[in-house]
C-alpha cells in the first residue's frame, strides 16, 4: 500500500481487486497438497500448456497465511515442467485492507461487494 500511495498522483486513484477468502477455508485448502488445474491453453505450434497450483501450509504457522505454488507443464514438442517456488498468500479482511490503505494515505472512494472484494482508493497526498 505504501508503494502504491507513493506512486499515485495527488487525488489519483488506485484499485484493488481481491478474492474474498475465508481464513478457515484457506487453512483447510492448505492442508491438502494435491495440485488443482487453473487454466490450459494452446501455443501457436499447437502444444498445450497447463497451469496448475496448490496451497501449502505456512511454515511459520501464521493464521490467515498459506503458501501458493504454481507450475506450468508444456505437453508437446520439447515438453517441460516449470515448477515455481511457493510464495506466501494471506487472507486479508476488508477492515485490514482499509486500515492499511488509510495508514498509507489512501482513502476508500468506492467499495463494491461481490464474490470478489474491490476497492477504489483515492490519494490524500498533496
Amino acid at each position: 500500500m505504501n508503494l502504491a500511495a507513493q506512486l499515485v498522483a495527488p487525488g489519483g486513484l488506485f484499485a484493488i481487486d481481491a478474492t474474498r477468502m475465508d481464513p478457515a477455508l484457506l487453512r483447510e485448502a492448505a492442508g491438502r497438497a494435491e495440485w488443482g488445474e487453473d487454466v490450459r491453453w494452446r501455443t501457436a505450434d499447437g502444444s498445450e500448456i497447463l497451469r496448475d497450483s496448490r496451497l501449502l501450509p505456512d511454515p511459520l504457522g501464521r493464521e490467515r497465511v498459506a503458501q501458493l505454488q504454481i507450475r506450468h507443464t508444456l505437453h508437446g514438442e520439447g515438453g517441460y515442467v516449470d515448477e515455481r517456488e511457493p510464495f506466501h498468500v494471506r487472507a486479508w479482511s476488508p477492515a485490514e485492507v482499509e486500515g492499511a490503505a488509510s495508514a498509507a494515505g489512501l482513502q476508500v472512494a468506492t467499495r463494491l461487494e461481490e464474490d470478489r472484494v474491490r476497492w477504489l482508493l483515492r490519494s490524500t497526498h498533496a
